[in-house]
């Protein structure tokens, strides 16, 4: 019981561990993907304003 109980608590660490960087994975990915989609809106922006331009 006890070793079952041992390897359940490191069982349970290492999901936390592995939810902690799957966090601060996600924060990265969310991070480059925003700053991704703001160049390619400002790209946007500025490619229908000068078409816009007489």
């Amino acid at each position: 019981m006890s070793a079952f109980k041992r390897q359940t608590h490191c069982f349970n660490g290492v999901v936390a561990v592995t939810r902690i960087a799957e966090m601060s994975l996600l924060k990265e990915y969310l991070f480059a993907g925003g700053t991704v989609f703001a160049e390619v809106l400002m790209v946007n922006l500025q490619a229908s304003t000068k078409k816009n331009d007489p």
